[in-house]
């Protein structure tokens, strides 16, 4: 018969990429960031109490955020 399931740890190291935020704007605007990439942004809170939330569909830095 042949091997149905194989187990076993690898060695090899993936890569996690993780999230920062950073402040802009005298903290009125976050950014988040991965892989020195911007990837969103969150700001408030606006007069009526809300947040707006701004995300980026590319990782180009010349495409306009969604």
């Amino acid at each position: 018969m042949g091997i149905m399931f194989k187990f076993g740890l690898s060695k090899k190291k993936e890569s996690v990429s993780s999230v920062v935020w950073e402040s802009r704007y005298e903290g009125s605007l976050s950014v988040a960031i991965v892989d020195k990439v911007p990837v969103a942004g969150i700001s408030g809170p606006w007069p009526d109490g809300n947040y707006a939330l701004t995300w980026w569909s590319s990782h180009d830095q010349h495409v306009a955020p969604s």
